[in-house]
């Protein structure tokens, strides 16, 4: 199974975002900008998807604070497991 997304132009909070219509997923436009021209690929590894327009806009301001290069993730820490069985 692919997924062959259905990119559209549509307007959050007075900007152009890309959104998939099949997915529902937001994309954003200053990390990929292509995706502001309708029905091109965009690579899927070096994209920034969004389930909330509201996410959206928070990575956006991110971007033009300058803070995004400040945001990292967390480590991911290993559960203890317990031998219980």
């Amino acid at each position: 199974m692919s997924w062959n997304p259905n990119w559209e132009i549509m307007k959050v909070s007075g900007r152009d975002v890309c959104y998939d219509r099949k997915s529902g997923l937001y994309l954003c436009p200053l990390c990929v900008p292509q995706c502001l021209k309708v029905n091109l690929l965009i690579p899927k590894k070096e994209a920034s998807y969004f389930l909330t327009k509201e996410d959206l806009l928070i990575h956006i301001q991110l971007h033009e604070t300058g803070e995004l290069k400040k945001v990292f993730a967390p480590p991911v820490q290993k559960e203890e497991t317990s031998d219980l069985f």
